[in-house]
């Protein structure tokens, strides 16, 4: 007798996060009892299949559902078997994931290259030339006074002359080591594999396949056939200001697995004089923001209501996400009115307020004061980002129980968001109770982890200008101001000004190079009162009192809602706590009519989902194979018209997001198939009278549908990423077991409104 009881797998889901911590909600399932009345849903037609070894028609009218009985070292027969393992590794698809990935790659080792080399290197470019007698250091004063000597006679706008060519190749190589040592290029490098191993390279290890011992960072080389100076002596005394390119090269596998060469590169300008007066001056310009950290000067924060004034548009969610246009937007504009500002300390603070009266006669300008920043340097630093949520629902080995643990969420997330609750948040007096009750502990999470976050990245900043970081840590121990600023701030701008130049008593001007500035994004500065340690008063009542919490559900309500209309979405088995659904139909996770109200085709037609679908698949049959990647295609980012459309009527209408994605992680014996006709799935039942099993049909709905697996028992993932919430659903291991076709996602035909 053909083993066949293993039976309806139980459904699961995943959640995706980004790194964030998680809020994770474990849910019992409760197991149901089968109503035995409830006989409307299985239509039993055993004409063709019965599993029986008398192949006779049975009547189910009294059976009852067979509860999941699999034994985990057996595998069904063969005949039960058939879902072809399909190739689902389109050649097109993985070269965009590959690129997205490079993409991702150069952009981190950028980030990580700005926040560690050149802070370091630029920390120690103003140098003091020294009486030594150390013959082979370049900038000793005994030495570097005779460049007056090889410098070339022509000068550029600005007064360089080239010199390198002049030198001897004695000169050249005590430049070069002289160089390296001052500014400590091994160490730069050190600080740099530290960072990035901290942040972790095995996501790009498709990347760094063949390199060893981090082999593939080439390290850093100074372009001196760019270099130039210029060069003042007066007497027994000299300044001088010295320019030149430096290469920081590394390599990487690219998408024919062919080694690609990548080169950042920046311009550094070293200040030398012989003056301590002078040095020691540029010295604290250099890290004038770490000075006024300390103090908490109001230069280091902006709060929303400011940026508002900038970006009209601008909303409180764009400062959680610190992604989209309006909020980039207001920030440039803030970086260009605190440059200026900047300026006026410097003048007020170091060279006014000095107690050097040469000093007091120094003059601090802009080479260009239409541009004192450089826009491709600025970057967030750290944003509060999205709130992460993940469900797992577990099922053991029952297959009674299926979904129903996760149903909440998903009818919620995936179905319907009423607001016409009293929820009475600081901003937001009437909404859905549900979603201020599940957001409450991702949000709770967040803060609780972003408080970490702030910290450490204040004091790696802080360390990028300091030795050490012993007064920052003094501040956040015994400081409230210090100890609370997480609360209130959703992010940390970094920009550095561009051609600030000192100019002396003696005339001669110092340019100063590129000089870092970061301040924090405050959303609320009330919100500084909460108390995040104590979670039970804050989920009971404190909540309703915080700016970023009325920000983060404000933003996701919209979200959802926006989200339903544009992919018509409708809930799925929505009666499942009130009556009994078979287990092979609680694999649905949703429905969706995929057609929003009033959105047209650039062809002027009414815009489909399941239409687009089925046109990118060139699906011609009644069931098409998804070979594509799932993510892109659920979030239909596989065509440049659709991805248009999806932007102008979906992600315009939300808050504070650049991005929404849909996701689903696949079991490579299992297909995925976009279903267009109405079918019978199928389940096994216990015959009450004959005591042996029998096949019981269940209609099941077109759309997306998952071929049976087997016995591969894999749990499935499934949710939503965007910038302002990640929804995940982890079901159990026996979603992804099953005897026939189900339906994850149906189509329905209703119109979705938009409006």
């Amino acid at each position: 007798m053909k083993k066949l009881l293993r039976v309806l797998a139980i459904f699961g889901f995943a959640t995706m996060t980004t790194g964030s911590v998680i809020a994770c909600t474990k849910q019992k399932p409760q197991p149901k009892k089968p109503d035995q009345s409830n006989t409307s849903d299985s239509n039993t037609d055993t004409s063709d299949n019965n599993t029986d070894t008398s192949d006779s028609n049975t009547d189910n009218s009294g059976d009852e559902p067979v509860e999941e009985v699999i034994d985990p070292n057996s595998r069904p027969d063969s005949d039960d078997n058939e879902a072809d393992d399909n190739d689902i590794n389109d050649n097109a698809s993985q070269i965009r994931q590959k690129n997205d990935l490079i993409q991702q790659f150069n952009s981190e080792i950028r980030d990580v290259y700005n926040e560690t080399i050149r802070p370091y290197i630029n920390s120690r470019t103003a140098i003091l030339s020294r009486r030594t007698d150390d013959s082979e250091d370049f900038f000793a004063r005994q030495n570097f006074s005779k460049l007056s000597k090889k410098i070339d006679p022509n000068k550029d706008n600005d007064g360089y002359q080239k010199f390198y060519d002049n030198l001897d190749e004695k000169e050249q190589s005590e430049f070069n080591k002289s160089l390296e040592n001052v500014l400590d290029i091994s160490t730069a490098i050190d600080k740099f594999k530290q960072k990035l191993n901290k942040l972790g390279t095995d996501k790009y290890r498709i990347l760094l396949n063949g390199f060893n011992d981090n082999n593939w960072i080439k390290g850093i080389k100074f372009r001196f056939d760019d270099s130039k100076m210029k060069f003042f002596e007066n007497k027994d005394s000299f300044d001088s200001t010295i320019k030149l390119v430096i290469d920081f090269s590394y390599q990487y596998k690219d998408t024919v697995d062919q080694v690609k060469n990548e080169t950042i590169s920046n311009e550094l300008v070293i200040n030398v004089s012989s003056e301590e007066v002078v040095i020691d001056l540029l010295k604290n310009i250099k890290k004038l923001w770490s000075n006024l950290l300390l103090s908490n000067d109001d230069l280091l924060k902006v709060d929303f209501k400011t940026l508002k004034k900038a970006s009209k548009d601008l909303t409180v969610q764009d400062l959680l996400t610190a992604s989209t246009n309006s909020y980039k937007s207001a920030i440039s504009k803030h970086n260009e009115e605190l440059s200026e500002k900047i300026k006026d300390k410097i003048l007020e603070k170091l060279i006014k307020s000095s107690g050097n009266e040469v000093v007091k006669n120094f003059k601090i300008s802009y080479k260009d004061d239409q541009e004192k920043i450089d826009s491709e340097k600025s970057h967030t630093k750290l944003k509060i980002g999205a709130l992460e949520q993940e469900t797992l629902d577990k099922n053991d080995n029952s297959v009674m129980v299926g979904l129903a643990s996760a149903y909440d969420q998903l009818h919620l997330y995936f179905g319907e968001v009423k607001t016409d609750e009293q929820i009475d948040l600081l901003k937001t007096k009437n909404g859905n109770k549900q979603l201020v009750e599940e957001l409450l502990d991702p949000w709770i999470a967040k803060m609780q982890n972003y408080k970490d976050q702030f910290k450490q990245t204040l004091l790696d900043t802080y360390s990028e200008f300091n030795e050490s970081t012993d007064k920052l840590e003094e501040q956040f121990k015994n400081s409230d101001i210090f100890k609370n600023m997480y609360k209130t701030v959703t992010s940390i701008e970094n920009f550095e000004l561009q051609g600030l130049r000192l100019t002396l008593a003696s005339g001669f001007v110092h340019d100063l190079g590129n000089i870092s500035f970061n301040y924090a994004v405050e959303l609320e500065p009330n919100d500084s009162k909460l108390d995040f340690d104590n979670t039970e008063e804050l989920k009971e009542k404190t909540y309703k009192q915080s700016s970023i919490f009325n920000a983060y559900y404000k933003g996701i309500e919209t979200l959802l809602i926006q989200f339903h209309k544009f992919y018509g979405i409708k809930k799925g088995n929505p009666d499942y706590s009130k009556k009994w659904i078979p287990s092979i139909s609680r694999r649905l996770l949703f429905n969706m009519t995929g057609r929003p109200k009033n959105v047209k085709t650039r062809n002027n037609e009414d815009f489909n989902i399941w239409f687009e679908w089925k046109k990118y698949l060139n699906g011609d049959g009644k069931k098409t194979a998804i070979t594509t990647d799932l993510s892109e295609f659920y979030s239909l980012d596989f065509n440049s018209d659709v991805k248009k459309i999806k932007e102008e009527y979906l992600i315009s209408k939300i808050p504070g997001i650049t991005e929404f994605k849909l996701f689903q992680t696949r079991n490579p014996k299992q297909t995925i198939c976009l279903e267009e006709q109405n079918y019978n799935s199928r389940y096994l039942v216990k015959n009450s009278k004959t005591k042996k099993l029998d096949w019981v049909y269940v209609p099941a709905s077109k759309g997306i549908v998952a071929n049976k697996s087997g016995a591969e028992r894999l749990p499935l993932e499934f949710g939503m990423q965007t910038d302002l919430f990640n929804w995940k659903l982890t079901s159990g291991s026996f979603f992804s077991y099953h005897l026939s076709d189900v339906t994850m996602i149906g189509n329905i035909e209703e119109q979705a409104d938009t409006n």
